[in-house]
């Protein structure tokens, strides 16, 4: 089911000490890997910093937004999941609302009916990758316990929403692939191929943590679908 052998828990044990990546960071990566030239993800996220930066900057349009109970995120370029609140806050408002609202703009962004179907496609693959950064970030959460369901969850999400997609798949295919490379010691074991040393995540650690939480176990197996 998962390959680790017993040589694997010998070398965990002698060893001296054990170093771990930073998933969260790595996770991120993943994120900017799989947004990476997607020219119509980079146009509608576009004009939502442009509408973004003109919401912080214009009383008209806070007021707007304080009528409809509504809010723009604020962008932080170094942050994927800012991007990801920003595109979230905007569909949030509607088509119709958002019209209204840009009009009140200097220099006018208008968003087409398809930048809202790729809009609701980027925030629906994105939203577990999101949920597992704030999980990330919690004091309660074991951070390295978790890494071995969230790729697991990711990779299931992704199979599954593909189906779905009319604009996106493009999104889907290059986080698919950045994961497969970025957490190949982890895939490798789950596909049952072995794992070299330099590969990254190769530790069976995450395995182990995962399987001696009591929060995790094997439930996360359900996730793989298997016969």
């Amino acid at each position: 089911m998962v390959n680790m052998s017993s040589s694997d828990f010998d070398e965990y044990e002698d060893s001296s000490s054990v170093r771990l990546s930073c998933f969260a960071h790595t996770l991120q990566l993943c994120i900017r890997d799989g947004l990476k030239n997607v020219p119509y993800i980079s146009k509608v996220l576009g004009k939502c910093q442009i509408l973004g930066k003109c919401s912080n900057q214009s009383s008209k349009i806070a007021n707007a937004l304080e009528e409809l109970n509504k809010h723009i995120s604020k962008m932080n370029i170094t942050r994927w999941n800012s991007e990801y609140m920003l595109m979230k806050s905007i569909l949030s408002i509607g088509k119709n609302d958002l019209d209204s609202i840009v009009k009140l703009t200097d220099n006018p962004v208008t968003f087409l009916n398809n930048d809202f179907m790729v809009l609701e496609e980027v925030v629906d693959i994105l939203e577990p990758f999101y949920d597992i950064s704030i999980k990330c970030q919690s004091d309660t959460i074991v951070t390295v316990s978790i890494v071995v369901p969230a790729i697991v969850h990711c990779i299931t999400h992704l199979l599954e929403i593909r189906k779905k997609l009319s604009f996106c798949t493009k999104l889907v295919e290059q986080l698919h692939v950045s994961i497969d490379k970025r957490f190949s010691g982890i895939i490798h074991r789950l596909n049952l191929i072995n794992v070299e040393r330099n590969e990254p995540f190769n530790d069976p650690l995450y395995f182990m943590a995962t399987i001696l939480d009591p929060s995790f176990k094997f439930y996360w197996l359900r996730d793989l679908n298997l016969p």
